[in-house]
């Protein structure tokens, strides 16, 4: 009577010994199966995430030349969506069982992102001011906009001031203007000088006037 270990190393030599699933082949089938039809432009769909490749668009365009010409819709497929990692599917080609990985479309979407993690991200920037995603010249995009903001303070302070005219007699004056003069004490009255009576004048000879000095009128 044969034993149970002789039994099994007979077996052993004409078996094929399989080796254990690598953690690649693992991922393909983590997460929960689903169905979806594939879309020209989005590709599949899933919880408002988007999937879509270039393989997944032939398979699409198999299955309308198989299917289309006798007036049948596209079936839906079969693929895999893991909740704790969003950013690639797994899905089964039903014309050949072929498995592959379709990644994510949104760009931001990074290796182990969970859909938590990315809708709470979606609802933090709806709060913002929206602005075109440039992937990743975002970053640039951001540094030339602070350079141009630090360069027109710059120019700002460095902008001269505008330089008044002279005044003299005569000449129009604003109160601006008389401001200006009297912040820098660079400009000086050019007209002509009064006269001006000495100590030892008597003031009582100097010649009496009704007209009274107006607000802005230079002395």
């Amino acid at each position: 009577m044969t034993s149970p270990i002789e039994c099994w190393n007979e077996r052993l030599k004409t078996d094929v010994r399989r080796k254990p699933p690598t953690q690649e082949e693992l991922d393909k089938f983590a997460g929960i199966e689903c169905q979806g039809r594939i879309q020209s432009t989005t590709g599949l769909q899933k919880d408002t995430v988007e999937f879509n490749s270039t393989q997944l668009h032939d398979l699409l365009v198999r299955l309308q030349a198989r299917y289309e010409p006798s007036g049948e819709k596209v079936p839906k497929i079969c693929f895999w969506f893991n909740q704790e990692d969003i950013h690639k599917i797994t899905v089964i080609n039903p014309l050949t069982t072929e498995v592959f990985f379709v990644p994510a479309r949104d760009p931001r979407i990074k290796k182990g992102m969970s859909l938590a993690e990315y809708k709470s991200m979606k609802k933090g920037k709806a709060s913002r001011k929206p602005r075109k995603d440039f992937g990743k010249d975002s970053d640039k995009l951001d540094e030339l906009r602070e350079r141009s903001k630090e360069k027109a303070k710059t120019r700002k302070a460095n902008k001269p001031k505008k330089k008044l005219p002279p005044v003299t007699a005569g000449s129009k004056r604003t109160p601006e203007m008389l401001d200006q003069l009297i912040a820098e004490g660079t400009q000086r009255y050019t007209g002509p000088q009064p006269d001006i009576p000495t100590p030892e004048e008597d003031v009582d000879t100097i010649p009496k006037t009704n007209n009274k000095p107006r607000k802005y009128d230079v002395e």
